[in-house]
This record gives structure tokens, C-alpha cells and sequence, in this order.
């Protein structure tokens, strides 16, 4: 196994649990790299964002891994973290839950383009100096009018994150778990 731990972070779930192509993309990903032995565990994350404005019957980390047993993955395979509502959320959620009481240290996250520099940026802050974390992209890509939009939307997310962790320090993913839910309450949620 080259690595610990495949990571499949959400990127939406529909009003009626289904999911987007971008994530059935991710989930298709990781049931091909099981299958290959890049890793024996992958987790999927994600409750669903908090920009949602309606409440799916499931979570994306649980419709992700559904599909992936669809598509052959044992279920004995699959971890999933339900809770986070945020990139940094998922991180430090999984980091808690999983990577650190199995000793996961060497990770894989799977991603899209241009979701990835704030995911990798989010990833090497939250799990830090000790983690070895590489990424692998899906054959999914965005409509060109969907691409531009979502590469404006997470240029000024990454700006946002870089601030956001400027003064943090690399792998208390505690602290930084506390000051984004503090933020996300403060400045985001209630809000239209």
C-alpha cells in the first residue's frame, strides 16, 4: 500500500440525496484506487455545506460511500465522517476521528480542479507538519462557464483560508476546529 488513507472530501449533495456528478466523480476515484491497493481505507466527509438552503435526507460522506458500494467497494473499506458543515471542518473532524487513532499519516486526498489548492492549503494546515498528504484528481471537470465561476469563488476562499490560518499553527487542528466553528457562527450562519 503506498498509502495510509484515500480522503473524499463532499462537493454537494442534491435537495432529494442524490449527488452531483462532481461527487459520484470522487467516489468512482476511490473505489478505482482500492481496487489498485493504493490504500486498504478511504473516508468519505461531509455532512453538507452550510450555504444550503434545504436539508437532504442523508449526508454526502453517506450517499458517497452508498455509491461506492455500488460500484463494488467493500463496505468494510469505507470510514465516514457526517458532522462538518466546512473544508476546515471536514479536516479536523476526520484528522480526530480516524487518521490520528489508526496512525493514518500518510494521505491521499482525491480532488477536482479547482477545488484543490484550497482543499491541499486547508489539509496541510489542519493535519500539519507530521502528514505526508499528496493529491490525485477525478476525470471530472466543470462546464467552462460553471469552471470560471468556481475558479473566482475559490481564488477569493483561499485568501480567505490563508487569513483565516495565519495564526495557527500547523496540525492543532483542536484550536483551529474552535476558532472556524467560532467564525462560521459569527460571520456565516443566520445570514442570507
Amino acid at each position: 500500500m503506498k498509502y495510509d488513507v484515500l480522503l473524499v472530501l463532499g462537493t454537494g449533495i442534491r435537495a432529494d440525496g442524490t449527488l452531483p456528478e462532481s461527487a459520484e466523480s470522487l467516489a468512482r476515484k476511490a473505489v478505482e484506487l482500492i481496487k489498485q491497493g493504493a490504500a486498504k481505507k478511504v473516508i468519505f466527509s461531509g455532512r453538507w455545506s452550510y450555504r444550503l438552503k434545504y436539508e437532504p435526507p442523508t449526508t454526502e460522506a453517506k450517499a458517497m460511500a452508498d455509491y461506492a458500494t455500488t460500484l463494488g467497494l467493500h463496505q468494510d473499506t469505507i470510514l465516514i465522517e457526517n458532522e462538518s458543515v466546512t473544508t476546515v471542518s471536514n479536516l479536523c473532524l476526520l484528522k480526530e476521528q480516524y487518521l490520528e487513532p489508526n496512525n493514518f499519516t500518510n494521505v491521499l486526498l482525491i480532488s477536482i480542479k479547482p477545488l484543490d489548492k484550497r482543499a491541499l492549503f486547508n489539509a496541510s494546515m489542519v493535519l500539519g507538519p507530521n502528514y505526508t498528504i499528496d493529491v490525485i484528481y477525478t476525470d471530472f471537470s466543470y462546464p467552462a462557464e460553471k469552471a470560471l465561476e468556481l475558479e473566482a469563488f475559490e481564488h477569493d476562499r483561499l485568501m480567505e483560508a490563508q487569513r483565516f490560518h495565519s495564526q495557527h499553527t500547523p496540525g492543532d487542528h483542536k484550536t483551529i476546529l474552535e476558532l472556524a466553528t467560532k467564525d462560521l457562527e459569527e460571520n456565516y450562519l443566520g445570514k442570507d
